[in-house]
């Protein structure tokens, strides 16, 4: 029973942090389609008050996306299914926020 608990403990700090590890991944993930959805969205031809919305949207999850890019980058350098990923969304880097 003693080696269980220790087992447990050992292991605890380690399942928390591939929870916190998905977290990040599937946020990036969303934020990223979000904001290809809604590049997507754009039309010269909209109605001002879309636009502006687009441009707020775009805006959040763009920058989310892109301020999670590095951070992954560097937690996860030789992880191939990572990799895969932010390549996927590699013209994130270069987002501009709209004004």
């Amino acid at each position: 029973m003693r080696l269980g608990a220790i087992f447990l403990v050992l292991l605890a700090p380690a399942s928390l942090a591939a929870k916190h590890t998905d977290a990040d991944l599937q946020s990036f993930k969303a934020e990223a389609e979000v904001c290809v959805h809604l590049a997507g969205e754009w039309d010269v031809d909209l109605p001002d008050e879309n636009k502006a919305e687009i441009k707020r949207g775009m805006n959040e999850s763009c920058g989310r996306a892109k301020a999670l890019y590095p951070v992954l980058q560097r937690r996860y350098p030789h992880d191939p299914a990572v990799k895969q990923l932010l390549r996927k969304y590699r013209d994130l880097k270069n987002y501009q926020a709209w004004s």
